[in-house]
């Protein structure tokens, strides 16, 4: 499957560049010059195109103020937010939105690819997995088992199951505590933000080669956390 890519920026010049190094790559390559140019591109391609490269400042509007309506179309799209703003309000405000990634311009080509290829693998990764292997160990969602790269067995707890499942569904991806909770415990039930912390913890006991220094499981200041396989 060719992974197709919606770039809406702006600058024509950027995206001819952009265009020339990701069709080389192996992607396909749909671009925007505005919001609603894109809202059009992606209701047209939505089977096609499976990462978009949002720009913050656009003529007819922010990316922020969009994203929702995007991910409304296309609830799989996997959105990286692009700008020339330095500032990490700004950075933090895409993360808590729920973008999958934040690049500063000017583009490095290099940097993108690296973060595409990064996210790639996840995009045919669905909620209705039941095994998940990588390579510091296994997880057995509809036994509640996890296993770690010396093949030692844990069992987990429902909600630590839960939790585990919905951290690798949305792999790559900055997830709020708040949107970890909302996910994973139904109203009425009891719980706290503080449960998903310590169920962190445990995480990084298993599969972490360093817990201290954790590779997989982690923390994202002021944000939440996030699980790179």
């Amino acid at each position: 499957m060719k992974i197709g890519v919606l770039l809406v920026e702006d600058e024509a010049s950027i995206a001819k560049a952009l265009k020339a190094g990701l069709e080389f790559e192996g992607y396909a390559f749909f671009w925007a010059h505005s919001l609603s140019k894109a809202q059009e591109l992606l209701m047209r391609h939505k089977h096609e195109i499976h990462l978009m490269l949002l720009d913050v400042m656009l003529p007819d509007g922010e990316g922020f103020d969009a994203y929702a309506i995007f991910k409304n179309i296309h609830p799989k799209l996997r959105i990286l937010f692009t700008t020339a703003r330095i500032e990490s309000g700004d950075k933090v405000k895409g993360l808590r939105l729920g973008a999958d990634d934040y690049i500063t311009k000017p583009y490095d080509l290099d940097e993108i690819i690296l973060r595409l290829e990064r996210i790639k693998p996840l995009i045919k990764l669905q909620e209705d997995i039941s095994v998940f292997e990588f390579k510091n160990g296994k997880m057995d969602f509809q036994n509640y088992r996890v296993w770690n790269k010396k093949g030692t067995e844990f069992s987990l707890g429902n909600k630590e199951n839960h939790v585990l499942k919905f951290l690798v569904v949305h792999a790559g991806k900055t997830l709020s505590r708040e949107e970890i909770y909302n996910a994973c415990w139904e109203n009425g039930e009891t719980g706290s933000l503080r449960t998903i912390d310590n169920f962190i913890l445990n995480y990084r006991k298993i599969f972490e080669d360093t817990p201290s220094e954790p590779m997989h499981f982690l923390s994202v200041r002021g944000v939440g956390y996030r699980f790179e396989p």
